[in-house]
């Protein structure tokens, strides 16, 4: 049987990899036989009517279209052996893998040189909002460049909202603006056939997990978020408000909030929010968490 190609989405906490994603899957067009896999901190926002079923593990979903989604832990391989377990089912062709946003592209490369695949090409999305900031953090800002410097294609995101973003010159020959990822004209090969270790996630990075307990307003929420260490550099998930459920994304400093149909939302997404935060400071944000997020229990 031929080798499977997997194509990697990488970029930063917060960049719009699983936005991107969405609209790949959700285009007049999307290509057949696709699996999607997502090593984040968090799980994939997957529109509920893209969604057809989901396994009893709560791991693998196949969607409307006939492709297949998967949500994978820190083992790319075990992730990579499910999938061929599922090809009597899902016929796959093409492997999309969303990478964590503290990965390094080089090492998903090495790592998806696994039996019966190969690593095809990177693309890493650089936030046009953020990008300047993360790499004079003195916690990330080594991780920020390494993820453009290791991608093979870069894409700016956000644009939108910095419309006068430019990367470095150095970087001109790998941005591509709006690109049909699947053309042959990104496939690549002669990566390093080098394996890694099941370090999946980078190191430096800590996130904990807070249900909530009780109903909060906009603006209290608002206010608590406001009030968050800069150390935590990537919140999400569902709330509870006085105004309905809420999926909520801060991203640096910036913080939106999308009102969200109850219905849609499956049992594992019911309110509770991810933190993802600066390893070093785990004690210091964890102790933040407990003084000032009360209607939450921290696990």
């Amino acid at each position: 049987m031929k080798n499977i190609p997997i194509t990697i989405i990488g970029g930063y906490l917060g960049a719009g990899k699983t936005t991107l994603i969405n609209k790949i899957l959700t285009s007049d067009a999307p290509l057949s036989k696709l699996a999607v896999l997502v090593n984040d901190f968090g799980n994939i926002n997957l529109d509920a009517r893209w969604i057809k079923d989901k396994s009893p593990n709560g791991r693998v979903f196949g969607l409307t279209n006939g492709c297949v989604c998967c949500t994978i832990g820190d083992d790319l391989s075990e992730a990579l052996e499910m999938l061929r377990e599922q090809l009597g089912e899902f016929p796959i062709e093409h492997v999309l893998l969303e990478a964590s946003g503290v990965a390094s592209p080089q090492k998903l490369q090495r790592q998806c040189s696994y039996p019966g695949y190969y690593p095809r090409a990177t693309f890493v999305l650089v936030d046009a909002v953020n990008h300047n900031k993360q790499c004079q953090d003195k916690f990330v800002g080594y991780l920020a460049k390494q993820q453009v410097d290791e991608a093979d294609y870069l894409i700016a995101s956000k644009l939108d909202l910095a419309p006068n973003f430019t990367l470095h010159d150095g970087y001109k020959d790998k941005v591509v603006h709006e690109p049909n990822i699947f053309s042959p004209a990104y496939d690549q090969h002669g990566v390093s056939d080098a394996t890694v270790g099941a370090d999946f996630h980078s190191h430096g990075f800590a996130s904990c997990v807070l249900p909530q307990t009780a109903e909060v307003t906009i603006d209290n929420l608002k206010a608590l978020c406001d009030a968050l260490p800069s150390t935590v550099h990537r919140v999400k998930g569902y709330v509870k408000t006085e105004q309905g459920l809420h999926l909520l994304q801060r991203v640096s400093e910036a913080l939106t909030l999308e009102k969200v149909d109850q219905e849609t939302v499956t049992p594992s997404e019911q309110p509770k929010l991810v933190f993802i935060y600066i390893d070093q400071q785990k004690a210091a944000v964890q102790q933040h968490l407990q003084q000032r997020w009360q209607d939450w229990r921290l696990n």
